[in-house]
């Protein structure tokens, strides 16, 4: 059930806290298929969330928002301001944690866990993880807002104090990455001024959506 608009104008956009943890990884996981539920498809919550969230929740925190209405986290905002750096302690600090706590038996993982994975290695082969457009543009984001809490200005809300965080911190350039399948995001990026710089097949969801599937990538300036 979506919450009336004038119920999300109330919502709070502040700075990410540690208590913000627990409710910002529940969203990445319920939203974690282009923004449906990830579940039927990778039904272990706790490595997907450690996967896509513990860079931006542990290792950057001061550059990740949440929405907040009547006590509750309804969305977030995480990010960071130099792209290089991220992937560079995502590799180095944050994967091999979660390889030692999966090889022993960490996570419990089920058949869904391997299919995924077969997915995601076969994208590998066929070299369809493309380069995200950094150069000029070294600032990125992820934006999810949980069910019932879009098309309210929160998403807006949330881009505007990030762009604010940006130029507070002399950072020049944006990017962030989307797919074709997600009809709110994209026309929303547009209005935000953001720029389709590129756009490459990927087939990683192939039976999961009825549609073939494009990766996009945008760029704006701050």
């Amino acid at each position: 059930m979506n919450v009336p608009k004038e119920n999300l104008s109330k919502a709070i956009i502040r700075k990410y806290r540690p208590e913000d943890r627990e409710a910002v990884r529940r969203i990445c996981y319920d939203t974690g298929l282009m923004g449906d539920p990830i579940d039927l498809y990778f039904g272990c919550y706790e490595l997907f969330a450690d996967y896509w969230m513990n860079y931006y929740t542990d290792c950057e925190p001061e550059s990740a928002f949440v929405a907040e209405l009547d006590g509750r986290v309804i969305g977030y905002l995480v990010g960071c301001l130099d792209t290089s750096r991220q992937e560079a302690i995502q590799k180095t600090a944050v994967l091999p944690r979660i390889r030692k706590k999966l090889f022993t038996l960490g996570y419990k993982i089920d058949r869904r866990f391997f299919k995924f994975m077969w997915r995601y290695v076969r994208t590998m082969w066929r070299n369809e993880f493309a380069d995200e457009p950094t150069d000029g543009y070294p600032a990125h984001l992820h934006m999810n807002l949980a069910e019932g809490y879009r098309s309210g200005g929160v998403g807006s809300r949330l881009i505007a104090a990030f762009l604010d965080y940006l130029r507070a911190n002399n950072v020049k350039g944006l990017h962030l990455g989307t797919t074709s399948h997600n009809k709110l995001a994209v026309p929303f990026y547009k209005k935000w001024g953001f720029r389709l710089v590129s756009r490459y097949p990927f087939t990683m969801y192939e039976g999961m959506v009825p549609e073939k599937i494009e990766i996009l990538f945008f760029t704006r300036e701050v």
